[in-house]
């Protein structure tokens, strides 16, 4: 008998990249259950997602003329003895599923051929929160729009009608194959992302699984969105897809890296500020418009309580007064307002401390060319001249 594909389609900004990369580094641990997590190299890698979406293949490789291979390769990791379960995972596919139907369509039409069981995993967040950190990621990508432009942007907003997304799902695999999480700690089983998935594939979550502490997509803070969003009007800083032009990857390779480097560099800059006291919270949604999007869903949210998770009260967390205390100064990367003199000061000084960054890098990559190939007892004083003038560099910049 065939194992069973779970396939996880997101939403965006719903634990996706450490949800990702715990599955993969516990593949050996799975498997002993019998879940086969695939690789995403066996099937399609594209440098500029993460390189853990292992489902990726579903929709970007939907329609080419590689798509029977990917099913046959699928069929096979399904039909290997001791396999149970398949688990893959794209959270780019929520959108992609909604956009065009056939993805799913076909994906479940070569499953029910092969006699193949799919049951789809989503988890959805409550919109105010989800709409905020999805900008957030794009502004950190390459986007320049402001929250609140983006907020009249309908296709967008489409997304965020959860009841209706949903029967476009359940319309293709069935109710019963479609598994409806909420995103909140409060109601993931076992109170972890982690145990919440494996509880859907019938296992405990345990010392054997080996489990990330840190955040795997880190968010900007206010002054970073703010920087960057500005930062992106070059075309040189964007992490801006273009596939049409540069091939299946979507990137200019050097751009790709200038750009890595500018996001690496103001996180280790935003940190260094927030070990100092310096930092500053995520930027916030401004409470009216807030209010005003959570109520649009509202009908719908209800719908999916009674439909979806068979559930009688909300769906969601309640915005508190705290909420709404945020929510009355929210910055200038949201509204689109003039920076004020504090957020000014607050972009100058980021920006200084990656250009530190920076000229660190520089220095050490030069340190490493300079060390290879020359005799150990030039590269002694030579260590040695480093480090003094990096010591006397350093105390430069302190005053």
């Amino acid at each position: 008998m065939s194992a069973t594909v779970f396939l996880h389609i997101g939403t965006p900004k719903t634990g996706t990249t450490a949800l990702q990369y715990f599955m993969d580094r516990n593949w050996r641990v799975l498997a002993s259950y019998g879940v086969d997590v695939p690789a995403a190299d066996e099937f399609l890698r594209i440098i500029s997602f993460g390189k853990n979406r292992n489902a990726i293949f579903v929709g970007n490789g939907h329609g080419t003329d590689k798509w029977q291979q990917y099913m046959t390769t699928l069929i096979r990791h399904a039909g290997t003895a001791g396999t149970r379960a398949v688990f893959l995972s794209d959270e780019g596919l929520y959108e992609q599923i909604l956009r065009k139907p056939a993805i799913l369509q076909d994906l479940k039409k070569a499953m029910d051929e092969a006699h193949i069981p799919l049951r789809v995993i989503i988890y959805l967040r409550r919109q105010d929160e989800y709409l905020y950190s999805y900008w957030a990621q794009q502004i950190k990508e390459w986007r320049t729009e402001t929250l609140v432009e983006w907020l009249q942007d309908e296709s967008f907003l489409s997304t965020l009608d959860y009841s209706a997304a949903l029967d476009t799902i359940a319309g293709i695999v069935g109710k019963d194959a479609l598994i409806v999480r909420i995103f909140d700690r409060e109601r993931f089983s076992g109170g972890s992302i982690y145990s919440d998935i494996l509880s859907i594939l019938g296992l405990t979550l345990t010392s054997e699984y080996e489990r990330e502490e840190h955040p795997r997509n880190e968010t900007l803070d206010a002054t970073s969105l703010g920087l960057k969003r500005m930062l992106n009007s070059y075309p040189e800083f964007r992490l801006e897809m273009d596939q049409d032009k540069y091939g299946r990857d979507g990137y200019d390779e050097e751009t790709f890296r200038i750009a890595s480097h500018l996001r690496d560099h103001m996180l280790l800059a935003q940190q260094e500020r927030a070990d100092m006291g310096l930092g500053s919270d995520k930027a916030v949604f401004p409470v009216t418009k807030r209010r005003a999007l959570l109520e649009r869903y509202r009908e719908s949210d209800e719908r999916l309580a009674r439909e979806y998770l068979h559930e009688d009260g909300p769906v969601f967390r309640a915005l508190s007064e705290d909420d709404d205390k945020k929510g009355q100064a929210a910055s200038s990367a949201v509204t689109g307002a003039a920076p004020s003199e504090e957020e000014t000061d607050g972009y100058i000084d980021l920006m200084a401390r990656m250009l530190i960054l920076q000229e660190r890098r520089i220095r050490r990559l030069q340190e490493e060319l300079l060390l290879r190939n020359i005799p150990a007892h030039v590269v002694d004083r030579l260590k040695i001249r480093v480090r003094e003038r990096r010591e006397r560099s350093d105390r430069q910049g302190k005053h």
